[in-house]
């Protein structure tokens, strides 16, 4: 089964897209900023991710960049 993680800080989404996806499913991990995902990554790596742009504390962005300067 593949494995996708959501970030986004508005919970609405997360919930729907998650629905979503599981009726498809998917096994999915949703969370609500970028500093969770990092972790997120860390216990399970997923196949893809899908990240809001605009969250408060770390953006789409900077989790991307964190995310991409981890060795694994």
């Amino acid at each position: 089964m593949k494995k996708i993680l959501i970030v986004d800080d508005a919970r609405s989404l997360r919930s729907v897209l998650k629905h979503s996806l599981e009726q498809q499913k998917y096994q999915v991990t949703v969370v609500n900023s970028g500093a969770e995902a990092l972790k997120a990554f860390q216990q399970d790596v997923p196949d893809i991710i899908v990240s809001d742009v605009s969250m408060p504390a770390m953006d789409g962005f900077e989790f991307c960049r964190q995310l991409r300067s981890q060795p694994s």
